[in-house]
């Protein structure tokens, strides 16, 4: 979709209590009082322990013997000994034993917490003994907290069973009897309290409840229905088809319009649905935590069906998006209020409209009514996980907040952080293409999509709206990896009540770290402000310290001490140094021993020694810092997840190298030069290339040297001639005592070939650009996106041999682009492209001359350049386009008209469609060509739109003058095909096509040998040739247009003196034909030699590439020809010398003294010779 998902807050009066929900089902949430006192726990290897006090809840892998008695007996024994492991009393005086169950398995005794004979409200334990009699197993729900109060019943039972009736609106019969017993009872607002246990099964409203009613105030304390709900059955995508299959958008995984494909219904899976009801005979998609409703267009008939496990659609049916909205909010609710125990009431029973917005392509929440619906434009809304747990999300925006703001950066923040909740979601189910959000929905050729895995840093990066809110999606994945699931949600839901009404992320950025401490004492401060500081939203230092450590390595050195080495920078609060500790242990991944670290005398270096403990160990370890204010800061900061550690004894480990083989290289570019990343577990001691060429005997050898980092390199030493062949190898050795070696390869050798320069190309990077404040959707792009497509277009062709130097815009301005046979301008995913209006201009003169090739590429050119900003004159002159249609125009098709063009068949066979994977508006561009341009591949939507446009002035198809892709280069799927796409293209602008020749014979009078005569060509274009002995000549791939052709020979005259307005049109003028005669020279002595100073016209005059200037001197004299340019600046000194008598003509190759090209221009020569002084003019024609 192109529209944003996203709150929609509506204050408009809907008229909500004239829609009906299907069935009649009533909603019971309002009498659920969910307030007993729960225990977060934590995993261990041994059990699952209390977060707080550290007992155990669950005790596994346990085998206690020793006991003897009976099986009552042996536990009561076992619990004395462990009393404090459980928390329990010293003589298990508070168990009341329940029951004692004798299985196969064993023996399993369950217990009854109690206080003065009074049951404790949830107090369970069961401990399972083996049939040996062995304890194994502890499960606990005992509650140490609980106290006993000096307090008798002040309401009796009946006044008890009368206020919860009164509560419950009780009006229907009841279904069961109605009782009660005392029972202490914690809440989590008031600690321990006296209440009754009211058991009352009613029909209406309907339900199995449990009220517990004060028994000294008459408090409603907690309410429960105990039903028991049914299961359904049912198939789901989870979360999205592309990420259970492990694919991208297209081939057999697109949308087609909403139609079934084998391809998609085989990613659905079989998944319980949980508590839906059963009315009449009927099972529907209504439970405590999710409810479907039709409350907007269209219509919706939600199933009732008597088999509980006939939930299953495919994908095309419309059913299937209700259970896929059943299941996905009915899974978050849950995980809301059970498993992070946040039971806010206005997030039961919680409304989804699976089919609404009146099937727009797009999704919202509706603030005002508390309930989510979703469109069905594009791929269906309702079929994507991401997109359910998005909306669900933007509910706790209202709910655990009281309301916040949607505007700003607020609006920023509401985006990404439902962002997150789907993508925590998702990536703990798979975690292929986990930085996507809505893998399905998005990213493909209806709308961008988002991401949350990018590296954007505040304010930098932000821009404003549901793309600025991917800094903090990404910041909280990061800190996800680090923490996991449950903790980085837990922080994140118990952040909504810190917000208020308007924060910024950098506020929201705080507030997380204020619920870290409220939740874990700071305990993950280390972990949450490196991730936020690396986002930019908070200072470090304005936290925790800084550590800046250097990990050990291995070593071979198993007797002396291990020093670590750290800098250690104090945060807020000056360093505890009594408290600045290294954690380590031997073959552990819970290092216990600890160390003191002490100061160095460096400023802020600490150091402590981990004894040597032997060889052939593993040690790991990891600092942690304390502050004055106890805050800890840990490095690495997610111990004891990740620990530095290092082996000590033998190295038997290789050097690991990783290169990439050498293309063929120019001839032009040599010599090469080889370069590879080696690291080592020690370290790397010599790397060698061994070479060898025109055979493979490796026999010759360079170094490779380090630049200072894992990076080795080194250029071939010898000189090679064209179309060698060089054979290489990397070795690469250790510095261990064993002297560990590798080979690249690890048999035989790389080899490439010594290949003709194809041709020098200038790519000019046009994608460079500056995110901050533009508002644009840069939805798909991380920073090392940028850049993209030129990179790629200058690889591919450096290893196709072509000459290539990349240069930005600003660069560009000051190049000549006369030194190259191509310019490529790569615009790639900008979405700003061409902006600079010089660069423009740049290229509009370029292409003002027909001879000169230009390729021009980018997703968004097109709708800049004829539409916003506009560049009329551009999109005419160098595009060649004259209407812009959509931005996504789908598949690149074949033009029927063109399939044997060389675009698409030379040297290449294109397929006739060339996808594209369309990610944001900078991705491709949809327009129509200006006649005589063409289209050779069009668009899935528009045929004879490009896609791919040529044109020429010429309307012979062999070549053209520009190219011009109407995409972004990188965003071509199949990589493969874009750089068959890219090679057919250079090829087809550089091809010499054929044209026409003009060609003739040159006569001298006076010789049988007529070679050597310069024959000069002028007019539509500019050149020369040279006589062979027969006196032809010719002039070939000649442009269709009018000539001039004169021959030059010194001292002869020509008949005609030359040849005009010859007509060339893709054919062959013959004959044009030339007599030269002796010239006798008035200015002849009678030696020969001439009589007076001269210097002539050069010739030809205009030139390109040279030209020829003759002079005479009759006596020797101090000879000086130098060349201007209209400046007065001193271009080129042809001769400064000492000269005899004689003729002289010399030739100019349009160079300045560096040897370096000049530019098209009028030019100066100056002649001296003794006193004789001449200035001419001249002009150099490109």
């Amino acid at each position: 979709m192109r529209l944003f998902k996203g709150v929609l807050i509506c204050m408009i009066i809907f008229g909500f209590q004239s829609f009906s929900i299907a069935g009649s089902y009533q909603p019971q949430s309002k009498f659920i009082k969910n307030n007993v006192k729960e225990y977060s726990t934590l995993k261990t290897s041994s059990g699952r322990i209390d977060e707080k006090t550290g007992i155990y809840r669950y005790h596994y892998n346990l085998n206690v013997s020793g006991y003897s008695g009976t099986a009552e007996q042996i536990v009561r024994s076992y619990l004395k000994d462990n009393f404090k492991k459980y928390g329990i009393d010293p003589q298990t005086s508070t168990l009341r034993t329940l029951r004692v169950r004798e299985t196969p398995g064993g023996f399993h005794v369950f217990f009854e917490q109690t206080i003065n004979n009074i049951p404790v409200y949830d107090g369970r334990m069961v401990v399972t003994l083996n049939p040996q009699k062995a304890v194994t197993f502890v499960a606990s729900h005992y509650r140490p907290t609980v106290q006993a109060l000096n307090i008798e019943a002040q309401i009796s039972m009946e006044e008890a069973l009368s206020i919860a009736r009164d509560y419950l609106q009780v009006t229907g019969k009841p279904l069961g009897e109605h009782k009660a017993h005392l029972v202490w009872f914690e809440s989590k607002d008031r600690g321990t309290e006296l209440c009754w246990r009211v058991s009352m099964p009613t029909e209406q409203p309907l339900g199995d409840w449990e009220v517990l009613v004060n028994a000294v105030d008459g408090r409603i304390t907690n309410v429960k229905d105990l039903r028991m709900f049914n299961n359904g059955r049912g198939l789901v995508f989870d979360p999205d088809p592309l990420t259970t299959a492990g694919v991208e958008y297209g081939g057999d995984f697109v949308d087609n319009n909403d139609a079934d494909s084998d391809s998609l219904n085989n990613q659905r899976i079989e998944v319980i649905l949980r508590d839906i009801t059963y009315e009449n005979g009927l099972y529907k998609l209504k439970g405590p935590y999710a409810v479907l409703v039709d409350l907007e267009s269209p219509a919706d008939n939600f199933p009732e069906l008597a088999d509980s496990s006939a939930f299953r659609y495919t994908r095309y049916q419309q059913e299937f998006e209700h259970v896929m909205a059943y299941y996905h909010v009915d899974l978050s609710t849950r995980y809301l209020i059970l498993e992070l125990g946040y039971d806010e009431p206005a997030q039961r029973e919680f409304q989804v409209d699976p089919h609404g917005l009146n099937g727009d392509d797009n999704s919202h929440y509706m603030s005002s009514s508390n309930y989510i619906a979703f469109g069905e434009g594009g791929v269906d809304d309702a079929e994507d996980a991401d997109v359910l747990w998005h909306e669900h999300a933007h509910s706790f925006q209202t709910n655990l907040t009281g309301g916040m703001s949607y505007s700003g950066e607020t609006m920023s923040l509401q985006e990404g952080s439902s962002d997150y909740w789907a993508a925590s979601y998702s990536r703990m189910v798979n975690d292929y293409n986990w930085g996507y959000v809505f893998s399905w929905d998005g990213h493909n050729e209806f709308w961008a999509g988002r991401r949350c895995d990018l590296d954007w840093v505040y304010p930098d990066d932000y821009v404003s709206g549901h793309d600025g809110g991917q800094i903090w999606s990404s910041a909280l994945m990061d800190i996800w990896a680090d923490l996991g699931r449950y903790i980085t949600d837990r922080l994140f839901i118990e952040t909504h009540y810190i917000w208020g009404y308007s924060p910024g992320l950098q506020d929201a950025a705080q507030a997380y770290i204020q619920a870290d401490r409220n939740l874990y004492n700071g305990e993950h401060l280390s972990v949450i402000v490196e991730h936020f500081a690396a986002h930019g939203l908070v200072n470090k230092q304005d936290y925790i310290a800084d550590i800046q450590h250097t990990p050990l390595e291995d070593t071979e050195d198993y007797t002396n001490d291990y020093p670590v080495v750290a800098t250690i920078t104090p945060g807020p609060s000056p360093l505890d140094t009594t408290r600045l500790w290294v954690i380590w242990g031997v073959n552990t991944n819970a290092p216990a021993d600890t160390l003191n670290m002490h100061a160095t005398g460096n400023p802020d270096e600490y150091r402590a020694d981990i004894p040597a403990s032997g060889n052939n160990i593993d040690i790991s370890y990891y600092i942690a810092v304390v502050d004055q204010n106890s805050q800890v800061t840990y490095d690495p900061a997610n111990q004891p997840d990740s620990l530095y550690s290092f082996h000590v004894g033998p190295d038997t480990l290789n050097p690991t190298i990783s290169h990439t083989p050498l293309d063929d290289q120019t001839l032009d570019n040599w010599p090469a030069t080889v370069t590879a990343t080696i690291t080592d577990n020690f370290g790397v001691d010599t790397v060698i290339c061994f070479y060898s060429i025109n055979n493979d005997s490796l026999n010759k050898s360079f170094p490779m040297l380090s630049n200072g980092t894992d990076v080795y390199s080194g250029a071939f030493p010898e000189n090679v001639q064209l179309y060698d062949s060089v054979f290489y190898r990397i070795h690469a050795v250790d510095i261990s005592n064993n002297q560990n070696q590798s080979d690249d390869p690890v048999a035989g050798y790389h080899a490439f070939k010594i290949i003709q320069n194809k041709g020098k190309i200038l790519i000019i990077d046009d994608e460079t650009i500056n995110k901050t404040g533009t508002g644009a959707s840069y939805t798909n792009l991380s920073k090392t996106a940028y850049d993209k497509s030129a990179n790629t277009i200058a690889s591919y062709l450096s290893d196709m041999g072509y000459e290539t130097l990349t240069v930005t815009v600003a660069a560009a301005l000051d190049s000549d682009f006369t030194k190259y046979d191509l310019i490529i301008s790569s615009s790639g995913a900008n979405q700003s492209p061409v902006a600079d209006a010089n660069y423009r201009t740049k290229l509009e003169n370029w292409v003002s001359d027909p001879a000169h090739k230009l390729l021009i590429e980018g997703g968004e050119v097109g709708y800049d350049a004829l539409k916003s900003p506009g560049y009329s004159s551009f999109a005419s002159n160098v595009l060649h386009v004259n209407n812009w249609w959509v931005n996504d125009g789908g598949s690149l098709n074949l033009n029927s008209s063109y399939q044997t063009h060389p675009l698409a068949t030379t040297p290449n066979t294109l397929p006739s469609t060339i996808n594209i994977t369309y990610g944001a508006v900078g991705d491709q561009d949809t327009q129509s060509p200006l006649s005589p341009a063409y289209v050779v591949y069009g668009t899935n939507l528009l045929s004879s739109a490009m896609g791919i446009l040529v044109y020429d002035p010429d309307s012979d198809s062999t070549s053209a003058q520009t190219v011009y892709y109407g995409f972004n280069f990188d965003a071509l799927s199949d990589q493969s095909i874009a750089r068959q796409l890219l090679e057919n293209t250079v090829t087809y602008l550089l091809a010499d096509r054929p044209r026409g020749v003009i060609d003739g014979f040159v006569d001298m009078t006076d010789k049988q040998d007529d070679s050597g005569v310069t024959v000069y060509l002028s007019g539509s274009a500019t050149d020369s040739t040279v006589t062979n002995s027969t006196g032809y000549y010719a002039f070939t791939g000649l442009s269709d247009g009018t000539y001039t052709v004169k021959p030059y020979a010194d001292g002869y005259t020509s008949s005609p003196d030359s040849v005009s307005n010859i007509s060339v049109n893709q054919d062959t003028v013959s004959n044009v034909n030339f007599t030269l005669t002796p010239v006798v020279s008035d200015i002849f002595s009678k030696n020969g030699l001439p009589t007076t100073y001269a210097v002539a016209q050069n010739y030809p005059n205009p030139f390109n590439p040279t030209t020829t200037i003759r002079y005479q001197i009759p006596k020797s004299s101090d000879v000086k020809l130098v060349i201007y340019n209209t400046s007065g600046k001193k271009i080129r000194t042809l001769v400064n010398a000492v000269q005899s008598p004689g003729y002289y003509s010399i030739t100019w190759a349009g160079r300045n003294n560096l040897g370096q090209k000049v530019a098209s221009g009028i030019y100066i020569y100056y002649f001296k010779a003794g006193n004789f002084q001449s200035v001419k003019k001249m002009i150099l024609l490109k």
